[in-house]
């Protein structure tokens, strides 16, 4: 980290991915429509219940198209199976995969956040109005957030133990348990550096994570999210039920909250004066 250069965005070659950035984040996300991902179900809606996040400097222009839930309660009685079916996920994920090899998905999540470092950029300048400058100061740590939990991990597993005498009958240790599913509400004005700060110091525990992005800023909260996918399966690692997207206002948080199967919460926003 000490060694970090940030990208000059005056260098005629980093213009270029500037460019070709802002093309892939307009030829393949700009506009469509992203659905709850939550268990192994993709959660869909009529397209009358939706909402719509917008270009700040152009309200004209939908960046993205994401389910707006009315709550009934069938509904919340199905919703409760799929939380349950993810806590479920997330203590599989902790039991079946080995802290290093943890580290290895964080080294890699890391690799694919750089590898879309331009689309990132675009993303967070077209839906919440970010300058060039901004995108690329907050895509940064959105790259860096995935090695400083990796870096964590590894020490506090690393980290040495008086041993007992024999006569003490005593053992030593360190035993982590994981909580199951954490809930992470995510911020408008920083949607991408949090998001995956709070999402890799979850994983790394191994604890499931329901990501849910902000209703201004849902599109770059999904780019976070489809990045880490991306991760878990370039290593061959289950992700579904693991990695979960639920985009939404207030009520989705007021919703998945009721669920017993919520184990923890991370949050970063205000609340009503």
């Amino acid at each position: 980290f000490s060694e970090k250069v940030y990208p000059n965005p005056t260098d005629p070659e980093t213009t270029k991915k500037i460019e070709a950035g802002r093309r892939e984040f307009e030829q393949w996300y700009l506009g469509r429509f992203y659905p709850w991902v939550l268990s192994k179900y993709v959660v869909r809606c009529e397209p009358s219940q939706r909402y719509c996040t917008r270009n700040p400097s152009d309200r004209d222009q939908i960046v993205g198209r994401f389910p707006w839930f009315k709550f009934k309660d069938g509904d919340i009685q199905n919703l409760n199976e799929l939380l349950h079916d993810v806590r479920l996920a997330g203590l599989n994920f902790a039991r079946t995969v080995h802290w290093m090899r943890r580290i290895d998905l964080l080294l890699k999540i890391s690799q694919v956040t750089q590898e879309r470092f331009w689309l990132l950029c675009a993303a967070k300048m077209y839906e919440t109005g970010q300058s060039l400058a901004e995108a690329i100061g907050e895509t940064d740590e959105e790259v860096d957030f995935p090695l400083a939990a990796a870096m964590y991990l590894e020490e506090i597993h690393e980290e040495p133990l008086l041993r007992a005498p024999p006569w003490a009958s005593d053992y030593s240790g360190k035993r982590y348990v994981p909580h199951g599913t954490f809930l992470n509400v995510e911020p408008f004005n920083f949607p991408g550096a949090i998001p995956m700060d709070m999402a890799v110091k979850a994983l790394a525990m191994g604890n499931a994570i329901i990501m849910k992005p902000s209703d201004k800023s849902s599109l770059c909260g999904y780019l976070v999210y489809h990045s880490i996918v991306m991760a878990f399966k370039r290593l061959n690692i289950p992700h579904q039920g693991v990695v979960n997207y639920c985009p939404g206002g207030p009520e989705v948080v007021d919703i998945l909250l009721q669920s017993p199967d919520i184990a923890g919460v991370s949050f970063t926003g205000s609340s009503v004066a």
